[in-house]
């Protein structure tokens, strides 16, 4: 994975696969984010590693954070600098229970940073519909054949919540502003 210098700057959370591998570049840029604020979630239990094997950077989270805390969803936090590291150390194999997890991870980043806004959700809707926040706008994808009918939650900062509905077409992509 590559990342350029400014590229974290748009994003809350970061969700870090259980490959713990990386380029040292990459590493102290995610460490710096962090330390200014951002949110790393990392999956599995394997320490963070440079492509050399140095585990600085893993060295480097443990003396610089907090003490841990362990959050509804069962994963350990600890906070660093301004942003936090979230290590859900036991990642299930199902599909499904692992959404549900990673789901109970978002509500707990709401829960330990007041800057982090939980992604908007669809409610009941089949797979191949998706949604996604933009700047100021809800974006969905409806990738299957048929019409979907579907329920959303949105989320403000404080974990408000604001519930909708859309009907989208098959294959379709739709905008709708963001609700307030």
């Amino acid at each position: 994975m590559e990342l350029r210098d400014d590229a974290l700057k748009s994003y809350q959370l970061l969700i870090l696969g259980q490959g713990n591998v990386e380029e040292a570049a990459m590493l102290e840029r995610i460490c710096r984010w962090v330390y200014q604020g951002g949110i790393l979630v990392r999956l599995g239990r394997a320490p963070l590693r440079t492509v050399d094997q140095r585990d600085d950077y893993e060295r480097w989270f443990l003396q610089n954070g907090g003490q841990e805390a362990r959050l509804p969803s069962g994963a350990v936090s600890r906070r660093v600098g301004g942003g936090y590291v979230v290590d859900v150390r036991d990642v299930p194999e199902s599909a499904e229970a692992f959404a549900a997890l990673m789901d109970q991870v978002l509500v707990d980043a709401t829960r330990i940073s007041r800057r982090f806004v939980r992604p908007p959700r669809l409610v009941g809707a089949p797979r191949g519909v998706y949604v996604a926040a933009t700047r100021g706008d809800l974006l969905f994808l409806n990738t299957t054949g048929n019409q979907v009918d579907a329920e959303y939650e949105a989320y403000a900062p404080g974990g408000i919540v604001r519930r909708g509905s859309i009907s989208l077409p098959p294959q379709a992509m739709r905008s709708v502003a963001y609700p307030r």
